[in-house]
């Protein structure tokens, strides 16, 4: 099994010591050549550490480790390929998955009925049901003239 061993780089000349801050892939999912896999964090700065292969990744080091320059943070085995691994998504992706899902599943709110004198409530929907029927009027039908408020089938 051809493996690559992941080690903290040289950071600059007076850093010896980095803090593993966070690791932003899971242990065991598949990572892309130059993918952030963990955040280092130094007293002058935060870097992200991207993979020096693709495959699969497996933890050494754990989040909050203090570790010198050269020490081993993780192993990626070549071997094996993307489809062989399920879970192989970021945490960033996943929350931007997650996000998406809950949008796509929020309800949109029904129309609200005009206000008297003619204005329109907000989140009114512009939508028309039948050619003719004005949402500005009240629903009323307008045998296809369109009321001229803009909001009228016709009128688009």
């Amino acid at each position: 099994m051809p493996v690559v061993e992941m080690k903290v780089p040289v950071i600059g000349e007076s850093i010896n010591e980095v803090t593993l801050s966070q690791w932003l892939k899971p242990d065991g999912s598949y990572v892309k050549l130059d993918e952030p896999i963990c955040e280092f964090e130094s007293d002058k700065a935060t870097l992200e550490f991207p993979a020096e292969a693709e495959g699969k990744l497996i933890h050494v080091a754990k989040e909050g480790d203090d570790l010198e320059i050269g020490a081993l943070v993780a192993r990626i085995d070549t071997s094996v390929k993307g489809d062989q691994i399920s879970g192989s998504t970021s945490k960033k992706e996943e929350k931007a998955e997650a996000k998406a899902e809950a949008e796509a599943e929020a309800e949109v709110s029904p129309p609200q009925p005009p206000l008297e004198g003619g204005g329109i409530p907000e989140q009114t929907s512009f939508e028309c049901g039948e050619k003719g029927v004005c949402v500005a009027s009240g629903g009323e039908d307008l045998a296809g003239k369109g009321c001229g408020s803009g909001f009228c089938e016709r009128d688009w």
